[in-house]
């Protein structure tokens, strides 16, 4: 298994505490995040969580996502957790990233598959958005065949996807939630959980 700090940047003098936080963007453009990372016990797996798009959390500020998502990957028992996402376009309104001339970027696929081969729980979490340009169905096929953990939940929608950590309304997530391993949606089919 391949240590947390293999994923490091190279200079990690900017990140005070570090092992602390840092994130992958564009090297000359942040309108796009690939990765964000919360360490706080490195001697313990880290997990990883796949949103939608990344919203204003950055190395040094946290968002509602990333905090409520912190706290549940001390309460399961990790040391760190990897935020990526479907698409990696910044904008905490989806409409923006969909009309943003290149949501995915160039490199999101590399690190979602990266983190994904390292993660010892990987935690599926895109909401309703994930069918954008096939983006979900891309990322749930590249994992196939390569002995990666199966994909996890924290429930999921009326449509079978799987919910935001966010969700409102009848699709709340506990803040006692455990992970619940996603079964996969099938053409014609509503994916469901499994306990």
């Amino acid at each position: 298994m391949t240590s947390l700090f293999d994923f490091t940047p190279a200079d990690t003098s900017r990140y005070p505490g570090w092992p602390c936080a840092w994130s992958h963007t564009d090297r000359y453009d942040s309108s796009h995040r690939y990765t964000l990372w919360r360490v706080w016990d490195d001697n313990k797996p880290f997990m990883q969580v796949v949103g939608l798009n990344p919203s204003t959390a950055n190395e040094d500020a946290l968002d509602p996502t990333v905090t409520r998502v912190q706290k549940w990957g001390r309460a399961w028992g990790f040391g760190a957790f990897c935020m990526t996402n479907l698409f990696a376009f910044r904008s905490p309104h989806p409409d923006v990233m969909r009309a943003a001339t290149d949501p995915i970027g160039q490199d999101n696929d590399h690190w979602l598959d990266a983190i994904s081969q390292q993660a010892a729980l990987v935690i599926a979490a895109w909401g309703n958005g994930g069918e954008f340009l096939g983006q979900a169905q891309s990322f749930v096929t590249s994992r196939e065949g390569k002995g990666l953990p199966p994909l996890h939940c924290l429930g999921v929608t009326a449509s079978g996807a799987p919910i935001h950590p966010l969700a409102r309304g009848r699709y709340r997530v506990p803040d006692d939630i455990q992970p619940r391993l996603w079964m996969i949606q099938e053409p014609g089919r509503v994916a469901r959980t499994k306990r």
